[in-house]
């Protein structure tokens, strides 16, 4: 809207919004045709707010729909309340699925009345969905990602190389860039943490080298030197975790040596 009013050309990229994706990435379909026929989203912080524009009457009177709602985790025990004193069955399956779709998601499974207390015990924090149906249940069967041997990897390697594409499909989270780093790349890994950088010459290394230590590159973070003399680089400049990987290792191969040294985003 800023932009159009000021006279600027923009345009639109059409994409999934989070209501669906972030479930889905937790093995949760919004709709389901034996089960839920109609998806709501709704932002839940409307819940504190006097005069709420959402019905919770008519939601909770509908068991064939899934209710998805943003920016809800603070208005949690308000939502949940409502939708029970409405008369919304307190079995009903419930979940939380904080940062869906990045290395660092984790979700909860409840019932609604038990949602609010699962949500404390596990401390989950926003960025967070909050989703609320029959179809929640799948999520014991359709939990894809956390099966995947990567499940969990932030994993920073430089465009170019044949690995990106077998990492993410192992699981992982893959950030690809190019040299020199952009400052768009510095934002995307102090986004969230990395657990491992994959680096296949001596520049790559020199030039990671400004950012190791920074935000999202903790001195947990292992180093996958492709190479000897990429591994000797590494070292000489003080690298704390460091590993060696053959110059020809194929895609399967890397994939294996990560999966082999299992670590994962809280």
């Amino acid at each position: 809207e800023a932009l159009a009013a000021e006279g600027h050309p923009f345009e639109v990229v059409p994409g999934v919004t989070a209501g669906i994706a972030g479930p889905a990435w937790a093995g949760i379909p919004v709709t389901h045709r034996r089960e839920a026929v109609r998806v709501t989203l709704l932002t839940a912080h409307e819940c504190e707010k006097d005069g709420t524009q959402i019905r919770w009457d008519l939601l909770a009177q509908d068991p064939s729909s899934t209710l998805v709602a943003y920016m809800g985790m603070k208005a949690l025990p308000g939502m949940v309340n409502s939708l029970l004193v409405a008369g919304m069955d307190p079995e009903t399956p419930a979940a939380v699925v904080e940062r869906g779709t990045t290395s660092a998601q984790r979700s909860v499974i409840s019932t609604l009345s038990d949602l609010p207390e699962a949500v404390r015990r596990e401390a989950l924090d926003p960025p967070a969905l909050i989703v609320i149906g029959p179809t929640v249940r799948h999520s014991n069967t359709l939990d894809w990602v956390v099966r995947r041997p990567l499940a969990g990897r932030r994993i920073l390697l430089m465009r170019g190389t044949s690995w990106a594409e077998a990492l993410e499909y192992a699981g992982a989270e893959v950030l690809e860039s190019s040299l020199p780093l952009t400052p768009a790349v510095h934002v995307v890994l102090e986004a969230l943490p990395l657990t491992d950088v994959v680096v296949a010459s001596r520049e790559e290394v020199e030039a990671l080298d400004l950012v190791r230590g920074g935000i999202g590159w903790g001195s947990d973070v292992t180093a996958w030197c492709v190479g000897p003399e990429t591994l000797k680089r590494a070292q000489k400049f003080g690298w704390n975790r460091v590993e060696f990987a053959e110059i020809e290792v194929a895609c399967d191969e890397l994939v294996e040596q990560l999966a082999e040294h299992s670590v994962r985003v809280d």
